[in-house]
């Protein structure tokens, strides 16, 4: 949350400072660039954890927020990954000459293979599985070697990566609940410790005779108001005795 507000300063003054001096010849590239206040937004979501029903919800943002290293890797590796495939497509696919021959064939590759960049981006729809049937099937039925080339993307992306992926969020997940967990435990220590003293002041006041002991006797007559309210909200008991 520093660096987001750090941010939102930095915009903040660029909107106030430097912006008024450059809008007159870069006005609308400078609106553009400061749409980004609206991330002022965000900072709505830390309200949610003061809100008891809906922790949840801010544990989920929350969550989302801390594994923001772990999407940014697996979103290096998925682009690295296409890449390297991207270019084998172009070399494998792209330039061959049956495949050329075809005409379904060739219409596919100069929609989906025509380049790079185009190949990258194609393969993009691995990842999300979304209708490959019609960019991979009719080149695989002209050219069946291509299932080597194929096959690896459909495991190691669209499966293996994919699933490697939920299983590091949800083990973040576990990391964090238990990093809460501890730090509520944490807390209510805290809060014992603070009530500690005023724990010692109400014995004192209970040691009717000064002997430094308190009896049964002294403490049955005692009503549990008497107690601080730290006391009551850590410590569930119905009478002195219990406590």
């Amino acid at each position: 949350w520093s660096c987001l507000d750090l941010f939102l300063v930095v915009v903040g003054i660029i909107a106030l400072i430097v912006a008024p001096s450059l809008e007159s010849s870069h006005g609308d590239e400078w609106e553009r660039v400061l749409i980004v206040r609206g991330l002022r937004l965000l900072r709505l979501a830390r309200v949610l954890r003061t809100l008891r029903r809906l922790q949840i919800v801010w544990r989920l943002v929350s969550g989302l927020l801390s594994a923001w290293d772990t999407m940014a890797s697996t979103m290096g590796l998925i682009l690295l990954w296409l890449y390297i495939f991207g270019c084998v497509a172009t070399e494998i696919i792209t330039n061959d000459p049956q495949l050329r021959a075809n005409t379904d064939t060739a219409a596919i590759i100069d929609t989906h293979f025509g380049s790079v960049p185009r190949a990258t981006l194609t393969l993009l729809q691995f990842v999300t599985m979304d209708a490959i049937a019609e960019v991979y099937f009719p080149l695989v039925v002209e050219k069946p070697i291509l299932i080597i080339y194929f096959l690896p993307l459909l495991m190691f992306l669209s499966i293996g990566l994919m699933n490697l992926v939920t299983a590091v969020l949800v083990d973040h997940a576990l990391r964090q609940s238990s990093l809460e967990a501890e730090a509520a435990r944490d807390e209510k220590k805290r809060e014992i410790k603070a009530a500690l003293p005023g724990l010692l002041d109400v014995f004192d006041s209970l040691d009717a005779d000064q002997s430094g002991y308190i009896t049964r006797e002294e403490i049955a007559g005692v009503p549990l108001t008497l107690l601080p309210p730290k006391i009551l909200e850590t410590a569930s008991v119905n009478s002195m005795e219990d406590l």
